[in-house]
């Protein structure tokens, strides 16, 4: 599972760190980082640390972020350990833009995955990270950062169809920049199919507009048209229509062995 959210900071330790960024003329020391919590006994050995780098972008505090930068924070450290996580892909996934700018200006990698998730791919995860979609793609379109693939196969499409409730304007960002519909996961399974199963007829009528093949099948051996047909709520049923007046066959029929 994807962990986005990062836990409810103290107000104390925003305190301090507001302290430690903006008091003129104190020195700044980066990279550094400081604990997210501190136990009573202040034993904070089991608790991951952050920087305030990202701390600052995970805020959206723009001005914060360019202080930090300009005194020598590294933007693509490993900033948050237990999430993988580094700033730039902190302020894509809370859709922070003007920070993202100025992390990707400041020679932040769109591409590094910490332990699983590009930037990208973290703005896609949810409706929050939206705005910064279009300024990680002005930044580099190519093939090799719209569709990169995760651990899973999950390219960033795969995400914004599955994980954002049938929404469709992320998906359709990422496609106008070029990401392939028919990419497959380490279950080959692609975008349409998990559009179909999970009953997101406005992501599937968005994803049948672009060149695809429809008749791949997963390693379960199940088609898109199989994967539509396990359900027969009214949303299935008509995500089924739309697959069969596009030609779409189950998985039998593809290998030749069911009724055309």
């Amino acid at each position: 599972m994807y962990i986005h959210q990062i836990s409810s900071m103290r107000s104390g330790l925003i305190s301090a760190i507001c302290i430690f960024v903006v008091c003129e003329g104190l020195k700044i020391q980066v990279p550094g980082t400081v604990p997210r919590s501190t136990s009573p006994q202040g034993n904070n050995s089991h608790e991951p640390e952050i920087s305030p780098l990202f701390l600052a972008c995970e805020s959206g505090d723009a001005k914060t972020v360019e202080h930090l930068l300009k005194q020598g924070a590294d933007p693509n450290q490993i900033a948050d350990k237990k999430r993988g996580m580094t700033a730039l892909a902190q302020a894509s996934a809370q859709g922070h833009a003007d920070v993202v700018k100025i992390l990707l200006k400041s020679g932040a990698d769109h591409l590094k995955t910490g332990q699983i998730l590009t930037p990208l791919m973290h703005a896609a995860f949810s409706t929050k990270g939206r705005p910064a979609i279009p300024i990680l793609l002005e930044h580099d379109s190519t093939p090799k950062h719209v569709n990169k693939q995760d651990g899973h196969g999950w390219t960033a499409l795969n995400h914004a169809v599955s994980r954002n409730n049938g929404e469709t304007q992320s998906a359709q960002i990422l496609l106008d920049y070029g990401a392939d519909v028919s990419k497959m996961d380490i279950y080959g399974y692609t975008a349409l199919m998990e559009a179909a199963g999970k009953g997101y007829q406005n992501l599937v009528e968005l994803l049948l507009a672009h060149p695809q093949n429809l008749d791949l099948i997963s390693i379960y051996g199940q088609s898109v048209l199989d994967i539509a047909s396990r359900r027969n709520s009214a949303r299935h049923k008509a995500i089924q229509k739309m697959l069969l007046a596009r030609g779409a066959k189950t998985a039998a029929q593809i290998k030749g062995k069911g009724e055309l």
